[in-house]
């Protein structure tokens, strides 16, 4: 089970979900998952980005360098966020 630092009057102490949970109270929480749920995000984005920016500036062959795609095909799969769907 994940255990969450709490740093109180008393020092620094480990509590689990279910402690972290009840002292949030309920309202609390569901406050967290909201917020969770918002700013999710992935290492695999920071990938994508430097790769969408790298592709944007130097052209597709350096961005398939750097990101270590090896072959041609995996070039088509990087369209830019930047256009609408219906326009890729």
């Amino acid at each position: 089970m994940a255990r969450h630092r709490v740093v109180g009057g008393k020092g620094t102490r480990w509590e689990n979900k279910v402690e972290w949970k009840a002292r949030l109270g309920p309202e609390a929480w569901a406050e967290l998952g909201k917020w969770q749920k918002a700013h999710h995000w992935h290492p695999h984005q920071l990938r994508h980005n430097a790769g969408t920016y790298i592709r944007r500036e130097f052209g597709l062959d350096v961005a398939r360098v750097i990101l270590g795609h090896s072959s041609m095909p995996s070039r088509k799969f990087m369209p830019s966020r930047t256009k609408p769907r219906s326009c890729r």
